[in-house]
């Protein structure tokens, strides 16, 4: 589980307790020398602050911490202080919760199993990760559209925006386009070329460009890009652009910006110019989710919402849903389905 402020070199600004950790600093600690002290101690090698507003200073001070991920040293300091305010707003820090652990047992779509994609997700999240490219492929039915939950998550938690195209939302290459100059404030998406080739690495340009500009990235989820009886669901134009998208990521000015998730990316090898160091892949299968899965997602489930329950309880109970879920016979399409349905009942009597 990584940890939304000690494990990352991003300061979460766009978190309430982030931002009300930051207000209480500059209330309790105004001048230059001794915000320079507290820092100072928590590391060797960060980058001086200059005198200025107290607000100021304690911005660079937190994205100086968390880049080197000395967050949790300030803590410890100011617990030596008598400023019971700023370490009650720590302690709000120090609770946080990782917001991929808690996706599908919070609120909204349930998920068992799912490590590997969250394991995945943390890696992606990193501002220096080796992998900027994920495919998440998988049987029908195996859930890989409901991905997308836990990745929006993940962007979420990093204050990023996220695009996401799938069939019914875009039926073009250009209404790709579209959509994610939008998220990155709108205007800048090039005229239409010769070859989609030379547009797709042009619009790939002025995407980095409009992201400098407006000091904004995007995550960007593309889903239908398998085939439906044997047809691409979506024009083959559009894989080709996020093929250029994803070839574009072992440029590092490119990959500070953007990540990319494609889903249902079809089977069979990827493009001969990707490098294996720049993406990896996250298979799901019906059979991924059985007895121990749902056991384990139930244990997690109750330990959230506060709740008791017994491993052995956990394990009675999951062994009764998926006799449940085999009695109906569903076929293998509808079986994830079935069993979330399953659950949901379930927990309204946990």
């Amino acid at each position: 589980m990584a940890h939304p402020y000690f494990e990352t070199e991003r300061y979460p600004w766009h978190r309430e307790e982030a931002q009300h950790f930051h207000r209480q600093l500059y209330t309790a600690f105004k001048l230059q020398p001794e915000i320079s002290l507290l820092m100072n101690s928590c590391g060797p090698g960060l980058t001086p602050i200059a005198p200025g507003a107290a607000d100021i200073m304690w911005t660079e001070v937190l994205d100086r911490l968390a880049a080197a991920q000395l967050l949790r040293r300030l803590g410890e300091l100011l617990r030596e202080r008598n400023f019971p305010f700023v370490n009650t707003a720590f302690k709000a820090l120090e609770d946080a919760e990782d917001p991929v652990e808690a996706a599908g047992v919070s609120d909204g779509p349930i998920f068992v199993n799912r490590v590997n994609l969250r394991d995945a997700l943390k890696r992606l999240a990193q501002p220096k990760a080796a992998q900027k490219v994920l495919l998440i492929r998988g049987e029908r039915g195996s859930g890989k559209t409901y991905s997308r939950e836990i990745v929006f998550r993940q962007a979420e938690s990093l204050g990023i925006n996220c695009a996401y195209l799938c069939a019914g939302l875009v039926a073009t290459a250009e209404d790709v386009l579209d959509q994610i100059f939008a998220e990155l404030g709108g205007g800048g998406l090039p005229d239409v070329q010769t070859t989609d080739e030379a547009w797709f690495k042009t619009a790939c340009t002025s995407m980095l460009r409009r992201a400098e500009e407006r000091n904004r990235g995007a995550w960007i989820v593309a889903d239908d890009l398998g085939l439906i009886d044997g047809v691409p669901a979506l024009d083959p134009r559009i894989r080709a652009l996020f093929d250029q998208m994803a070839l574009n990521m072992l440029k590092p000015t490119f990959a500070k910006w953007f990540r990319l998730v494609l889903i249902d990316y079809p089977e069979g090898p990827v493009p001969t110019r990707w490098k294996k160091s720049s993406w990896e892949e996250d298979r799901l299968r019906v059979a991924d989710i059985n007895e121990s899965e749902i056991g384990d997602f139930l244990l997690r489930w109750t330990k959230y919402h506060g709740k008791a329950l017994a491993a052995e309880d956990a394990a009675k109970l999951a062994h009764e849903a998926i006799a449940r879920v085999d009695a109906k016979k569903v076929p293998d399409a509808q079986r994830l389905e079935t069993i979330n349905d399953d659950l949901n009942l379930l927990l309204t009597n946990l």
